[in-house]
This record gives C-alpha cells, sequence and structure tokens, in this order.
C-alpha cells in the first residue's frame, strides 16, 4: 500500500531529477507527511529529526487555498 506521504516523497524527487534543483518551496504549518523528505518539508519541530534538517527548504507563511474555497 502506497501512502500520501510516499507520493509527495516521489514528487519531490521527480522534480528535482527532472529540474536539477535542490531546493523547494514549502507552506508554513502545512503536513506532507512521515517519509524523510516530506518530513523535511514539513514545518513542525516536533516531528523533524535532526536528520532531516535541511537548508534545502524553503518555508512561505500561510497555507494554499482549497478548491472549491471562496477568496474574499
Amino acid at each position: 500500500m502506497n501512502s500520501g506521504a510516499e507520493a509527495n516523497e516521489n514528487a519531490l524527487k521527480l522534480a528535482s531529477f527532472y529540474n536539477g534543483r535542490k531546493k523547494i518551496i514549502a507552506f508554513k504549518k502545512a503536513f506532507h507527511g512521515r517519509t524523510s523528505l516530506a518530513v523535511a518539508a514539513t514545518d513542525n519541530p516536533k516531528i523533524v529529526a535532526p536528520v532531516n534538517e535541511t537548508d534545502n527548504v524553503v518555508f512561505l507563511p500561510g497555507r494554499p487555498r482549497r478548491a472549491g474555497s471562496s477568496i474574499r
């Protein structure tokens, strides 16, 4: 069985292989899963182990709007 975390992990890796870049952008307060790269892209110090800390993730404030939500 595959999880959303594995999907996120593989999407980030495929994007990196495709464009050759190391840095990614993630939103603060967003959860991406519990695989190694997904944890590194999660802004929650309670689940980020020292081995997951990296300068390759840039956190932006806010959260993306959900599909169908109204913009006011």
